[in-house]
């Protein structure tokens, strides 16, 4: 379906994708250590499970390395601290020539955001991968307000710049 999207559709949607993916990585039970062939995790425990008890299939479960979840499926302190790391380097589909190939996502944890600020349980939380994506909601440290009441455990991502 991706393929028939223009290129800020394919962006807002991926940013919705890796907003529910970081998610899944704050969860101790269901952490996202191995994802599908387009770097979304496997949202089921079955699959999770499967994946760290077949080694061998590691083509199929593209494991994000074991500082990605808590036990049982790595070794990760916690779903609060892990190494979870939203796609990189996604290859537009049916690019225009005025289009870039490819776009990277950046995710602020325990966090939602709009295109002009952000609302975060720490005020100092910084975006995951910790490089500017061009936005000033999710990577300027001005923008960031402390709201400890309700963002524990949400997640805002953009993907190119776009929100979902």
């Amino acid at each position: 379906k991706a393929s028939i999207w223009d290129v800020t559709k394919q962006k807002r949607f991926m940013a919705k994708c890796m907003a529910q993916d970081c998610v899944q990585s704050l969860e101790g039970s269901n952490a996202c250590r191995f994802r599908d062939e387009n770097g979304l995790c496997y949202a089921y425990e079955s699959a999770q499970t499967w994946c760290a008890e077949n080694p061998a299939a590691a083509a199929l479960c593209n494991d994000g390395g074991a500082d990605w979840a808590p036990p049982p499926f790595g070794t990760a302190a916690s779903g609060d601290n892990n190494n979870w790391t939203p796609v990189q380097n996604v290859p537009v589909s049916n690019p225009g020539p005025s289009d870039p190939a490819f776009y990277s996502c950046s995710c602020k944890k325990h966090c939602t955001c709009s295109r002009t600020r952000c609302r975060c349980l720490d005020q100092n939380q910084g975006p995951t991968p910790p490089l500017p994506m061009g936005d000033p909601a999710i990577s300027d440290a001005s923008n960031m307000l402390r709201d400890s009441s309700n963002k524990r455990g949400m997640c805002a991502c953009t993907c190119g710049g776009q929100f979902p």
